[in-house]
């Protein structure tokens, strides 16, 4: 707050010294006294918008006030004139600080117009208050008058006002040696225009012209309030004087009036409307051309120290006009890249190459969008690869003026890419022997299977004659041995028919994708799914060859057909190896049920259920897997070679259904096969109950 004040003192101190010194300057009763303090007066309203303006207002009014009644005009005029004064400044102070800010912010040329006009509108609207003023005091000269304080006020409030304006920072030009020489070359100009006026030598009257040249080489030079300040000076050096009837008009005869001042007022005005929109100009195309160096600096060191970017400039022609350190390490040095084009450096020819020599145009983005390999000339065994992207300068009229080119070395990438191709012919070769050595493996168990299978029979009708001769009475320990030499020809006959089968799985697919294979194959029919699950259950109930007394086997079957495309032996062979999964690892007095339902969700669903000893969730995850044996038959070493699940699975897959499954540990397991029906499933029907 402190500094506030101090800088309102100061304002008002100088406002009230300039109304003084014009009012003891002036003829008593002139209205050349009211010509001055206004530009001070809008300083001291607008130097700090915090402060209270009713003070300043105040304050304005009485400064005013006094120096007209030094200058020996009536109170009534008096009060009249400070009252226009005061609004005089307010009105400007609304206007400038509406427009460009309380820090009257003059950045652009749409703000130095406004700066002019604002100042012009308050200075006119004094002008008629002087005006009036005057015509209402009887003076001929009210015209003059209006147009010398308009003139002049105008003056006061750009020189003034220009001292506390903020224009785009800039630092002068010229060093203190060169302000100083321009001060005092100005000083001495104005000093020698008032010994030209007091000595009424015509020949000095030259020096005030004089004066302008140097204004406008400060302009050039200096900051925006410097040349203010100038100005400021050069105003107060040439009117005052004037208006007291020395300097300039000191030949004439009598006091000077309003009409003289006018030629004085123009030309200060006509300087300070040159002086002061050249400096804001100036300050502003000097930060330009300063924050453009800056930013280009910093571009070239960028690009300079970019790692890895090549960076190329190219001129209308496709010529090399400059390169970075990147481009010079990839292509040679400056002196032999620069004036060469880049086909002449590298293969495939550019597509900049391309278009300038056919005088055709592309926009910078098609260009960029699509980066080429490009090779460069080099020595064998260094060979490089870059990718080239090109953009297009345009000018102002859209004409191509040049390009920018960019490449990025990516010969990583290129070996990358043939390895990665190197990878993917070795892994073609692997899958090609894997598939030769699966399709040697198929056909080796098929042939095996075959070749087993046709002895297998023979042995094993031979002793189905023995065991039924009853001509022949063996002892016990013979009656064992055909027993179990059948019973083991049985399982390896088991064996063979599941590795055939599996075999010709595998040759047609078992994936979903292959299920038309085995639906609507040539030895696909449509077959009663009812009767196939009766039929494939028949040998675990009593009296069949499967079944254990110590089990007890629940069927349910619907009482209708229900119609399902496919193969009845291997549906059969579905259900057969479900049941003796539940058969053999449900121990004890157990129960397995099985049911065949219609779904209309889920289609014709096989379900087998036992009371068994259950999977752990990671046996239950891998059960289907080709040969898995759980830990339940590893620890109790039950006979199978973990085939029936995997067959199971694929016949489901290959009849377009699937199979999944229930368990838990000592909870027993529920396998739930579910296939398509021929037509949808009828509605649910009390099932056929089988039990053994």
């Amino acid at each position: 707050m402190s500094v506030l004040r101090s800088r309102l003192v100061v304002v008002l101190a100088l406002m009230a010294l300039a109304a003084v010194v014009v009012a003891v300057a002036s003829p008593s009763g002139s209205l050349v006294a009211t010509l001055w303090p206004v530009g001070l007066a809008s300083v001291l309203l607008t130097v700090d918008h915090r402060a209270s303006q009713p003070v300043r207002w105040t304050a304005i009014g009485v400064v005013a006030l006094v120096s007209f009644a030094v200058g020996g005009l009536p109170v009534a005029v008096s009060v009249v004139l400070s009252a226009g004064v005061v609004t005089e400044a307010g009105l400007t102070r609304l206007l400038l600080v509406r427009r460009l800010g309380p820090r009257l912010d003059l950045a652009e040329d749409r703000d130095v117009a406004s700066y002019l006009l604002g100042t012009a509108a308050g200075a006119a609207a004094g002008g008629l208050v002087l005006g009036l003023a005057a015509a209402l005091t009887g003076a001929d000269d009210w015209a003059y008058v209006a147009l010398a304080a308009f003139l002049l006020h105008w003056l006061s409030h750009l020189l003034l006002l220009g001292v506390v304006a903020r224009a785009v920072p800039s630092s002068c030009a010229q060093g203190t040696t060169g302000r100083c020489v321009r001060w005092a070359v100005l000083l001495g100009l104005l000093v020698g225009s008032a010994i030209a006026g007091d000595q009424a030598a015509p020949p000095l009257l030259a020096f005030p012209v004089l004066v302008f040249p140097v204004l406008a080489w400060g302009a050039l030079r200096a900051p925006l309030r410097e040349t203010a300040l100038q100005l400021v000076v050069v105003g107060a050096a040439l009117v005052v004087p004037t208006a007291a009837g020395r300097g300039l008009f000191s030949l004439l005869p009598g006091p000077p009036g309003p009409a003289e001042l006018v030629p004085v007022a123009l030309a200060v005005l006509a300087a300070t409307l040159t002086c002061l929109p050249l400096s804001v100009t100036v300050g502003r195309a000097r930060t330009g051309a300063r924050e453009a160096a800056t930013t280009a600096a910093r571009l070239e060191n960028i690009t300079a120290t970019a790692p890895g970017v090549a960076l190329m400039e190219l001129d209308a022609t496709g010529r090399i006009a400059l390169v970075n350190p990147a481009a010079a390490n990839l292509l040679g040095p400056e002196s032999e890249v620069v004036g060469r084009r880049l086909d002449e450096l590298g293969s495939p020819q550019p597509v900049v190459t391309h278009r300038v020599r056919n005088h055709r145009r592309a926009s910078g983005r098609d260009l960029a969008a699509t980066p080429q390999d490009w090779r460069p000339h080099r020595a064998p065994g260094d060979e490089v690869l870059l990718a080239l992207s090109l953009v297009a300068v345009e000018s102002e009229d859209g004409e191509v003026v040049g390009h920018v080119a960019s490449a990025q070395d990516v010969t990583a990438r290129l070996h990358a890419e043939q390895a990665l191709g190197a990878a993917r012919e070795a892994e073609r070769r692997v899958v090609a022997q894997l598939e030769e050595a699966t399709a040697t493996k198929d056909a080796f168990v098929s042939t095996v299977s075959h070749e087993l299978r046709t002895p297998l029979t023979s042995i094993i009708g031979w002793l189905e004659i023995l065991t039924d001769d009853d001509s022949v009475t063996r002892p016990a320990n013979e009656r064992s041995a055909l027993w179990k030499i059948q019973s083991n020809s049985q399982r390896l006959l088991h064996l063979i028919d599941s590795l055939l089968l599996l075999s010709r799985l595998e040759t047609t697919g078992a994936g979903d994708d292959d299920a038309d294979a085995a639906t609507d194959g040539p030895e696909a029919a449509t077959v009663d799914l009812t009767e196939v699950v009766r039929s494939a259950t028949a040998a675990f109930l009593p009296g069949g060859s499967k079944a254990q007394h110590w089990h007890q086997v629940v069927v349910h079957l619907p009482s209708e057909p229900l119609p399902v495309r496919g193969h009845a032996d291997q549906l059969g062979r579905l259900v057969t190896e479900l049941c003796d999964n539940a058969v053999t690892y449900t121990p004890g007095a157990g129960v397995v049920t099985v049911t065949l339902r219609a779904d209309p969700a889920a289609g014709l669903v096989i379900s087998v259920a036992d009371t068994g000893v259950g999977l752990s969730p990671s046996e239950a995850a891998r059960v289907f897997g080709r040969f898995v044996r759980g830990s339940y038959a590893e620890e109790h070493a039950i006979e199978g070679a973990g085939m029936g699940l995997s067959l199971s699975r694929d016949i489901a897959r290959k009849h377009g259904g699937g199979l999944t499954v229930t368990s838990a540990p000592g909870k027993g397991c529920t396998f739930t096969a579910c296939l398509p029906p021929v037509v949808p499933p009828p509605e649910a029907t009390p099932a056929e109950e089988e039990t053994g």
